[in-house]
C-alpha cells in the first residue's frame, strides 16, 4: 500500500469516527462539529481514493490527451500542432471524474445513475459545497451525513470492484469506525 492507499484509508476511518462521536453526544455543539469533521474528512478520503486510482490509470497507454487531462485535472493546449497535457491546475467535479473512470477504465457494464447510492452522493456533495463555500448557515443531521459517508464507501467500492475486480477492504465495516479515539 503506498502514502495516498494509506492516507486515503485513515481519512474514511476518521470521517466513520466522527460520525459515531456524533451518534455518542447529546451535546448539540459536539453533534455539529462531529458531523462537520464527518463529513468533510468523507469527502477528502474519496478524493484520495479517486487521486490513487487515477494515478494508476494514467499509466495506460490507451487514454486520449483529453482524458488524461480531465482525470489528472490538468489544461491541454494546442502546441505546434498537438494537444499537450499542461501543468497548470485545470479542477474538474469530482463526479465528472468518477464517471469517466468508470466509462473509460471499468471492465464492467455501464453505471445505474439513477441508483440510491449516486443520488445519495450527489446529495452529499451539496451538502460538502455548502459547508465548504457557506452563504448561509446550514444543519447537518446524522441521517444525511451517514447517507453521505454510506454513498461514498460504495462509490470507492464499485470503483475498486470496476477497475481493480476486488472490493473496499473497508466496505464490510460499513459505517463502523476501526478507530476507538
Amino acid at each position: 500500500m503506498n502514502d495516498i492507499d494509506a492516507l486515503a484509508s485513515i481519512l474514511l476511518e476518521e470521517s466513520k469516527r466522527f460520525l459515531e462521536k456524533a451518534q455518542e453526544t447529546s451535546d448539540d455543539t459536539a453533534i455539529h462539529a462531529f458531523l462537520h469533521a464527518s463529513l468533510s474528512l468523507g469527502f477528502s478520503s474519496l478524493e484520495a481514493h479517486i487521486n490513487s486510482i487515477v494515478d494508476d490509470q494514467l499509466e495506460r497507454t490507451d487514454l486520449s490527451v483529453h482524458e488524461r487531462a480531465f482525470l489528472s485535472e490538468r489544461k491541454v493546449d494546442l502546441r505546434q500542432g498537438v494537444f499537450t497535457l499542461q501543468e497548470s491546475l485545470q479542477m474538474q467535479r469530482i463526479d465528472d471524474r468518477i464517471a469517466l473512470l468508470w466509462t473509460r477504465c471499468s471492465v464492467e457494464d455501464a453505471f445505474d445513475y439513477q441508483s440510491s447510492t449516486w443520488s445519495h452522493l450527489k446529495d452529499g456533495i451539496r451538502l460538502r459545497n455548502a459547508l465548504t463555500h457557506p452563504k448561509e448557515a446550514m444543519g447537518l443531521t446524522i441521517d444525511q451525513v451517514g447517507r453521505t459517508i454510506s454513498a461514498i464507501i460504495d462509490i470507492i467500492d464499485t470503483a475498486f470492484q470496476r477497475i481493480y475486480g476486488k472490493r473496499l477492504p473497508a466496505k464490510n465495516r460499513g459505517l463502523q469506525s476501526s478507530l476507538s479515539f
